[in-house]
């Protein structure tokens, strides 16, 4: 009875070491965000019904980003985050089948409040329910989902 305690015991404690558990330190970062408006900080312009239309949403997990809306192909990129500035490079077609193929034009990124690579946006506010971001160009207002 002994030996098969002790079995169990060994088997128990090799596989809990063998699993790595993956965190994020993004905190309320992390999520699904339905991009609602964005504003031109260089003229009066609102693009709020134009997203609207179009559904675009930002899903964050971990060190990703994906960008997609209803009608194209999904946007994956990597994202920096630090010190209330949230940077997106390396911005890809999302395609696991024939590989993530590079995004070089800026206006595949456009609808997406994305006017350079990379793109940095000062972190306005952040909570559990909504997000400000604002771009040299743009502030994108969010709702988390």
């Amino acid at each position: 009875m002994k030996r098969i305690v002790y079995i169990l015991s060994i088997v128990c404690l090799l596989m809990m070491t063998a699993c790595d558990v993956e965190t994020s330190d993004n905190g309320d970062l992390d999520g699904f965000w339905h991009l609602q408006r964005i504003e031109s900080l260089t003229n009066s312009t609102t693009s709020e019904s134009i997203i609207l239309n179009q559904r675009v949403f930002w899903s964050v997990q971990s060190s990703l980003v994906q960008l997609w809306n209803l009608q194209d192909q999904p946007i994956i990129c990597q994202f920096t985050y630090e010190k209330d500035v949230l940077t997106l490079i390396n911005p890809c077609l999302f395609d696991r089948s024939l590989g993530d193929t590079p995004i070089t034009d800026v206006e595949k990124l456009k609808p997406y409040g994305m006017n350079e690579i990379p793109a940095a946006f000062h972190v306005v506010s952040l909570n559990s329910e909504s997000m400000i971001l604002e771009s040299p160009v743009h502030r994108l207002y969010f709702n988390k989902h």
